[in-house]
C-alpha cells in the first residue's frame, strides 16, 4: 500500500516441504518507529505487522474484528469518546479482553478539531473501521469521501446491522434479531424445541467482526497491488445469512 510494499517480496524454500514462504513486507519496519504495543499474545510480530488500523469506537462485532487484526500484528489505534478513555481507576486492566493488543486515544468527532484530528491520522493509515449506523461518519465530515480524499489508498471498512440501505437500513438491532431473520437461528438447537440462542457468536462475532477483519485484509491485499483504497460495507443480518 505505501512505499514500503510495493517493494518485490522474495520466496525461498520451505524446509519441511515444498510450500513457499513470504518474507514480512519492507514496510514492516515502520511498527518500530511507531511504537506500537504487542501483536500476537507473548509480544511478538505477524503477517499484518506495518498495518496501521485505525478503530472508530464501537460494542460488539468492530472491537472483535479490531482484536483480530491486532492479534495478526496491525497496530491499531482506537478512537474513543472522551469520557470513557479514562475511568474511575485508571491504573487498573480494562476488563473487556477484546480490547487487548492497541492502544486508544479520545476525539470529540462533534466538534471540528476532533474530525480535523482523525483525518490527520488517515493519512497515516491503512485501514479504518467503524461500526456507527448509515450517515453517521457522513454527518460528523469524516465519512468515507472525506477519508479517501485525504488518503485515496485507505480501505474504510464499515459493519452495521442492517447495511447501508434498504427498509431496515436505520432501524437498531441485536444479534438475536440478525440471526433470526437470517435464517441462521432456526438452526441452533433440538429437534421439536425453540431455537437455543448461541449467545452473540454467529451475529456479531462469526457474522459481522471475523467477515469484517476477513474483508478488510482482502482489501489490503488488493489495494498494495492496485495501489487503491477500497469501500467495504457490510451488514450482520446478510454475514451471519452466509
Amino acid at each position: 500500500m505505501g512505499a514500503g510494499r510495493a517493494g518485490s517480496r522474495t520466496r525461498r524454500a520451505h524446509p519441511h516441504g515444498s510450500r513457499p514462504r513470504v518474507t514480512p513486507p519492507a514496510g514492516a519496519a515502520r511498527l518500530a518507529a511507531r511504537g506500537a504495543g504487542s501483536a500476537i499474545l507473548g509480544g511478538m510480530s505477524g503477517p499484518l505487522t506495518g498495518y496501521r488500523i485505525i478503530e472508530i469506537a464501537g460494542i460488539g462485532p468492530g472491537p472483535f474484528a479490531a482484536m483480530l487484526l491486532a492479534d495478526m500484528g496491525a497496530e491499531v489505534v482506537r478512537v474513543e469518546r472522551a469520557q470513557n478513555v479514562r475511568g474511575p481507576a485508571p491504573d487498573t486492566p480494562y476488563p473487556d479482553v477484546s480490547l487487548r493488543g492497541r492502544r486508544n486515544i479520545a476525539l470529540d468527532l462533534k466538534h471540528p478539531d476532533g474530525a480535523a484530528t482523525l483525518l490527520d491520522l488517515v493519512e497515516k493509515a491503512d485501514a479504518l473501521i467503524e461500526g456507527f449506523r448509515p450517515g453517521v461518519m457522513e454527518r460528523l465530515g469524516v465519512g468515507p469521501d472525506e477519508c479517501l480524499a485525504r488518503n485515496p489508498k485507505l480501505v474504510f471498512g464499515r459493519m452495521t446491522g442492517w447495511g447501508q440501505d434498504g427498509p431496515y437500513a436505520a432501524w437498531a438491532g441485536h444479534d438475536i434479531n440478525y440471526i433470526s431473520l437470517a435464517g441462521a437461528l432456526a438452526h441452533y438447537g433440538r429437534a421439536g424445541e425453540a431455537p437455543t440462542p448461541p449467545l452473540n457468536m454467529v451475529g456479531d462475532f462469526g457474522g459481522g467482526g471475523m467477515f469484517l477483519a476477513y474483508g478488510v485484509v482482502c482489501a489490503l491485499l488488493e489495494a498494495s497491488r492496485s495501489g487503491l483504497g477500497l469501500y467495504q460495507p457490510d451488514g450482520r443480518s446478510a454475514a451471519s445469512a452466509r
